[in-house]
């Protein structure tokens, strides 16, 4: 969809190298201060059905304030790799309802996965690129540059792929920011939709004194939506094949 930029230069050109580690440094000291924090044991479904009557009180009180900060606390759960992103997802639905919760998610996770993929690709993506041989290093490059958007979306559309891995992957590759925007914003809709329906019924569940757990994602009606979601995903591949075998023809 968008051509790569052409390769940069800054590493041999500048004269103070080690500035482009400071971005992964201080992404690690904030990683470390967080997981030291203890903040994770938070984001837990027990957390939420605990803290329900005073979060949700706080969203009817400040509805502006309330969906920043949980766009902004999104963003640092996956730009800093934090446990928790599908209760995040589960507790967005529950607070906002489906359509505004489904849009602060796909804010934040579409915010922290390109801050972690610009942070890989300025700051130590070409210590890693060095540690794979320069042919297969083209090889890869080459078939993520020629279809970057499709490639990125089947990639954030299939259901239990690490986003913190195709952030790394993206960054390493250098693919177009753009491409790798674009696709992610996209990528993420559907299954973000699909967690914050079910975080929406979270509150029926909670007032009937039940007690909730990810147990709930086997019932046969959300393993259906998933099926969908992974069929879904090979969608772009199923058009770059199509479109292949059309200019094979031509």
């Amino acid at each position: 969809m968008f051509n790569s930029p052409p390769e940069a230069t800054a590493e041999t050109l500048s004269p103070r190298p080690w500035r482009r580690y400071l971005p992964l440094v201080l992404v690690a000291a904030i990683a470390a201060a967080i997981a030291l924090s203890g903040i994770s044991r938070y984001l837990s479904l027990d957390a939420l059905s605990h803290d329900r009557v005073m979060l949700l009180g706080f969203v009817h009180e400040h509805p502006t304030l309330s969906l920043e900060l949980y766009i902004l606390a999104y963003f640092c759960v996956v730009a800093f790799s934090i446990p928790g992103a599908l209760i995040m997802t589960l507790a967005g639905g529950f607070l906002f309802g489906v359509a505004e919760g489904t849009f602060g998610v796909a804010v934040g996770v579409t915010a922290g996965a390109f801050a972690m993929y610009a942070v890989a690709r300025s700051a130590w993506g070409g210590a890693l690129r060095r540690l794979v041989s320069a042919s297969t290093l083209a090889r890869l490059e080459r078939a993520a540059h020629s279809h970057a958007f499709s490639t990125f979306l089947t990639l954030r559309l299939m259901p239990g792929v690490p986003i913190w891995m195709v952030n790394i992957g993206a960054g390493v590759l250098r693919i177009h920011p753009l491409s790798y925007l674009f696709s992610t914003a996209l990528g993420v809709l559907p299954s973000t939709l699909l967690y914050a329906s079910v975080g929406s019924g979270l509150g029926r569940l909670f007032e009937r004194g039940k007690r909730p757990n990810l147990g709930m994602m086997l019932e046969p009606q959300w393993i259906a939506m998933l099926v969908g979601l992974s069929a879904l995903a090979l969608l772009p591949v199923a058009v770059n094949l199509w479109r292949q075998g059309r200019r094979v023809e031509a």
